[in-house]
């Protein structure tokens, strides 16, 4: 993780709203140079903090990437947000929630407290408190010699809890209480005041192509460090942004999308010597995936409800 790019509330304490993906989406798409300027808030139909916060949530969730065009700073759709905009711009599908959930949570610079969260941090009940402290500590440790201002991380942790767990409402304005769309996803539920548990996606909700897309752009991202492209069960299940962490998946749970993906040919369990090893069929990738689940391929890829 590197402290000098790490942008703690770079969301403006905002977390995702529902349209702000698709609007960002549409705004990129007709024109990169949106965000420069005031012509955004026009565009967007918010204000200025929200505008930052938009512009922030599409490059931590995937879907755009910023870069430098005569010294100005434009944004371009990212190969899957080009195949979100064409299949699913309205983000009326959870796998393409799942996808965006999952690169936030593996953003390490972008979302640095959603990173700690899923993947640093493996507590499953806990309250409000204890994740603030927890977390403060953990990224104090992690950021050494690094300053940063220890408000600005426990605002993200705030947000960070409002784009899973839906507020219980209160005094606010309508607009204060906007819910994240990735709340659906069902990753958290609140217990108790300020109390909260990790759960799992509803298997008839969390499609297989979800679970395969994380393990193999995850493998890509290995391999060009030099790795293998093959992977354990238990790193799967545990290590830091595989599938295991990302989902709050159990190993029970894992299997059941391990043997339905090996049934359907993208994937072989080699299951030797007490070493369960996963290798993906050759030559497929992440994007592929998210393709051909576009495509077509959704309609029997929900995992089998035990």
């Amino acid at each position: 993780m590197n402290f000098d790019q790490v942008r703690l509330k770079g969301n403006a304490s905002f977390a995702i709203r529902e349209g702000w993906l698709s609007k960002g989406l549409r705004c990129v798409e007709e024109n990169p140079k949106a965000f420069l300027g005031d012509s955004a808030i026009q565009k967007l139909g918010v204000g200025s903090a929200m505008v930052k916060s938009i512009r922030h949530w599409m490059q931590a969730s995937g879907l755009t990437e910023e870069k430098v065009e005569k010294r100005k700073r434009i944004q371009e759709l990212t190969p899957l947000g080009k195949l979100v905009y064409r299949y699913d711009r309205y983000f009326e599908d959870w796998f393409s929630l799942c996808l965006v959930h999952y690169h936030i949570a593996t953003s390490e610079d972008l979302a640095t407290v959603w990173y700690l969260l899923f993947n640093l941090w493996p507590i499953r009940q806990f309250d409000r408190s204890r994740m603030m402290e927890d977390l403060l500590e953990l990224f104090t440790r992690l950021a050494g010699n690094s300053g940063f201002a220890e408000s600005s991380l426990r605002s993200d942790c705030a947000t960070a809890l409002r784009t899973y767990v839906a507020d219980d409402g209160g005094q606010g304005s309508p607009e204060d209480n906007m819910q994240c769309p990735l709340v659906e996803l069902g990753l958290f539920t609140k217990i108790g005041r300020d109390r909260y548990v990790r759960t799992a996606p509803p298997r008839t909700r969390l499609h297989r192509d979800a679970v395969l897309y994380v393990l193999l752009d995850q493998l890509e991202k290995r391999k060009r460090e030099g790795g293998v492209r093959q992977v354990s069960l238990q790193d799967l299940l545990e290590a830091p942004c595989g599938p295991g962490r990302i989902f709050h998946l159990d190993y029970t749970g894992l299997n059941l999308y391990l043997d339905e993906l090996e049934r359907d040919g993208s994937l072989k369990v080699q299951r030797t010597a007490g070493l369960n090893m996963v290798v993906p069929a050759e030559g497929l990738t992440a994007l592929q995936v998210a393709e051909r689940y576009y495509e077509g391929g959704k309609k029997d890829g929900t995992a089998a409800v035990s």
